[in-house]
């Protein structure tokens, strides 16, 4: 049976604790005792209080559990991207679409009950598998119902590959980017946006691109007869682009949309009140180098947007996976990298990279060319695999392997004048040892980033931690009334521990142990991540992906899904906005709620960032407040809505007036 969007009063409601609460701790023991025991029973009774207080902490502590396999989220694989969270078939719980590359997507649809059921084959007729990176859903078309858009990446820009414009038809998806103008085949698209830049009522769509000859990031405006045409607009020009947020940077009571280009973050920053035009030059925030995702979130408490940027973008990585294996991912580009290491017995090669002929992997001194594709498996005993072809490191192009005899070393190479990356792997049926990285440093160079509102610009927060993530979410996951930080990180050919940094006000951070749960998988590459309350209990839950890079070395990066198990006594409120007079999804409102003194800030953005989108659905935790005093919600037309004492621990679906 189909479930209302409009949640009741109730529903969804957190389940009642048992917590000991220690401010109304009190003793009557009904008994005289001597000095000697008074001063016992105090000591009793300070370790009983220490001993609750420590109970207390343990079941405050934000937690995680990984429920993959039971919720029936099974995949792994490479995925250049993360999931797309929306609610497709209308129930009120939030289905999941994840691109995966190259590969088949999945399409995990929420059953209700904390599972999920994958059916892309039933509910996609005609898909088809291509270089897809960013997805988001949005109700384009104000028909009721959520619709996808998915950006392709053309072949690394030497072909073509159409966006594609997935239109919800009675719960099933047809692609129809062609017809709605949207295609744009050329463009090596990365993530889209949807925002109302000229405040019509409907959504128009970003297009952010890498540039190539025939394409370049395009803006397209819906007009009324619901198609889209790309828009000269000199004032909103995008040089090239890899994602785009909205946040009110400004200060003028609108979302401005904040551009990620592949150069310093952020690379502009938009003022959509008319004229429309690039404001990032008077804003005073530092511009930062090497960004590969951010979030832009009040974190520090004071309704002004803080900007946290993750920044590992070196793909450059030679790792030990087991005794027996390594994993490699290299780039060149004017140079030459590799790697060498020790093993008694035959090694098997294998390589993935574009752009690479048999004719291009050169073997021993003299130079052989395997006769096909496949694994290569070479023996140090045999002369035609001894030495190395000789080769000018960034001019000469190709892959070179050989054995060393002096130092009894394997040596792989890749070089090239322009551009090009390699991935590899070698196994051995003895342990490999002494592996080295040649010509580059495995070692991160780019620490996470906090800047905060202060004045009239940002300046810098000291972390704490020298930390290096590749992808990152803000959410209270708590329920305490500040928004914590879950980071999912990894190197190029290998993975690491993701990491969670829980918010004890004010914008300073410490560091949960495991990730509270949520550490992640060691297999693959970590990726991205999203956020949602997927089972509706007010906890916000995680979604992870493991599959950055080629397949060779994320085939066994699983999808997982992390249910938020935090006990707790706060309470909580969640709100979906329904906009008429302004888009359907309420994309472009500001939200502020007050409750128990204290004022919290959402902004409608869409949920978006670096290939990934977050559940459109507003997620106030409350602390210990059973009531909301006020919600104050600027809609994106610019009308004020007003509603108070909204009781918590539920569901609610604002519709603008």
């Amino acid at each position: 049976m189909a479930r209302s969007k409009t949640a009741t009063p109730g529903r969804g409601r957190c389940r009642e604790m048992t917590q000991p609460a220690l401010r109304k701790f009190t003793v009557d023991f009904g008994v005289d005792l001597d000095e000697g025991g008074v001063i016992l029973l105090r000591h009793s009774i300070m370790l009983l209080i220490l001993m609750l207080f420590s109970v207390n902490n343990a079941l405050g502590q934000i937690s995680f559990q990984d429920v993959s396999t039971s919720a029936g989220i099974t995949h792994s694989g490479e995925t250049w991207g993360g999931g797309s969270w929306g609610d497709f078939n209308g129930d009120g719980y939030p289905d999941l679409w994840v691109g995966n590359h190259n590969h088949q997507p999945s399409f995990y649809i929420n059953q209700g009950d904390g599972t999920f059921v994958e059916q892309l084959s039933t509910l996609v007729p005609g898909f088809r598998n291509e270089d897809t990176h960013g997805a988001e859903w949005a109700d384009f078309d104000n028909d009721g119902d959520q619709d996808l858009v998915e950006f392709v990446g053309a072949k690394q820009g030497r072909g073509t590959g159409p966006n594609r414009l997935y239109v919800n038809q009675g719960g099933i998806l047809v692609d129809q980017a062609p017809m709605f103008g949207v295609d744009d085949i050329y463009a090596r698209g990365r993530t889209p946006l949807w925002f109302d830049w000229n405040r019509d009522g409907r959504l128009d769509l970003l297009v952010t691109t890498l540039p190539t000859v025939n394409a370049s990031p395009e803006l397209f405006t819906q007009h009324a007869d619901g198609l889209f045409y790309p828009t000269l607009n000199g004032n909103i020009q995008v040089a090239n682009g890899q994602y785009a947020q909205m946040s009110d940077l400004t200060g003028d009571g609108k979302l401005d949309i904040v551009v990620h280009s592949l150069g310093p973050f952020p690379a502009q920053v938009f003022d959509l009140l008319p004229p429309a035009h690039d404001a990032l030059p008077g804003l005073n925030i530092p511009i930062t180098p090497s960004v590969r995702d951010s979030v832009i979130a009040d974190l520090t408490g004071d309704g002004l947007p803080d900007i946290y940027m993750v920044r590992r973008l070196n793909k450059k990585d030679a790792a030990m996976i087991d005794p027996y294996t390594v994993h490699a991912s290299l780039s060149a580009n004017g140079n030459s990298q590799g790697f060498s290491f020790q093993a008694a017995q035959p090694v098997t090669f294998e390589l993935s990279a574009v752009r690479t002929a048999t004719t291009d992997v050169y073997v021993g001194s003299s130079g052989w060319h395997p006769s096909a594709g496949g694994p290569l498996i070479l023996s140090a005993s045999d002369p035609m695999n001894q030495g190395l072809f000789p080769f000018t490191p960034g001019v000469d192009y190709g892959v070179f392997i050989g054995y060393d005899i002096g130092t009894q070393t394997w040596q792989f190479h890749i070089s090239s004048p322009t551009n090009y990356y390699v991935v590899a792997r070698a196994t051995c049926s003895s342990q490999i040892t002494n592996l080295t990285p040649i010509g580059f440093s495995p070692t991160p160079q780019n620490p996470d980033r906090l800047l905060v509102k202060s004045g009239n610009g940002w300046v810098d927060q000291p972390i704490g931690y020298a930390l290096y993530g590749k992808s990152v979410v803000a959410a209270d996951f708590d329920n305490d009334m500040d928004l914590d930080l879950y980071v999912v990180t990894g190197a190029g050919a290998s993975n690491e521990p993701n990491y969670l940094l829980e918010n004890l006000g004010g914008g300073t951070f410490q560091l949960v142990p495991n990730a509270g749960g949520a550490a992640g998988s060691m297999h693959g590459s970590g990726d991205s991540v999203s956020t949602a309350d997927y089972d509706r209990d007010g906890r916000m839950d995680l979604f992870v992906t493991n599959g950055d890079g080629m397949q060779l070395i994320t085939a066994n990066g699983p999808h997982q899904l992390f249910h938020n198990t935090t006990v707790n006594q706060n309470h909580w409120l969640e709100i979906d906005l329904k906009g008429t007079r302004a888009n359907p999804d309420g994309i472009g409102a500001h939200v502020m709620l007050t409750a128990g003194g204290v004022t919290q800030v959402r902004e409608q953005s869409g949920g978006m960032h670096r290939f990934s989108q977050n559940d459109k659905r507003l997620h106030f935790g409350l602390g210990p407040n059973t009531v909301v005093n006020e919600i104050v919600i600027r809609w994106n037309k610019g009308r004020v809505q007003t509603i108070r004492n909204i009781p918590a621990d539920q569901i609610i679906t604002v519709v603008q007036p």
